[in-house]
């Protein structure tokens, strides 16, 4: 599992930007709720600078890994950085420029060239697909792209 949800400052990083709105929380999923848990646990820490216990900190990576897993995040991010795949805003070039795990970087740029010339929902579908078996790695390097 600790490959899927990444290193702890992988986590944090995506926790973040859950907080700050960059990823969509898709509330009709089964799994929401734990998620939701999960992510208010860890606003409680950061505001009160608490250092979680490790149960703490591995109920917040089930919740990630579930989240990833089981597609409690939205599509909305993935459908923007297919447009923007589309309209050619993004190209093989920019996953070099941006910041992410080269491991993350070297399966998008081989996953790349299936993408080009597919609809949006096509890409979207791709995308959703190998972030779910890819995991945070992939899911912080496609947010990246998507800016």
């Amino acid at each position: 599992m600790s490959s899927v949800v990444g290193d702890p400052s992988e986590v944090e990083t995506f926790l973040s930007r859950l907080i700050d709105g960059q990823f969509e929380i898709d509330t009709a999923h089964p799994n929401a709720k734990a998620f939701q848990s999960a992510l208010n646990t860890y606003r409680v820490y950061k505001r009160a600078s608490v250092v979680p216990t490790p149960q703490n900190v591995e109920d917040i990576r089930s919740a990630i890994y579930t989240a990833i897993s089981q597609g409690v995040i939205s599509q909305e991010d993935l459908d923007k950085l297919a447009r923007e795949i589309i309209d050619k805003k993004v190209t093989e070039q920019d996953i070099d420029r941006v910041e992410g795990d080269s491991k993350a970087k070297k399966y998008l740029r081989e996953l790349w060239n299936k993408l080009v010339d597919k609809s949006r929902s096509e890409i979207v579908e791709m995308l959703f697909s190998a972030i779910q078996t890819q995991g945070l790695h992939l899911a912080l390097l496609s947010l990246n792209l998507a800016r």
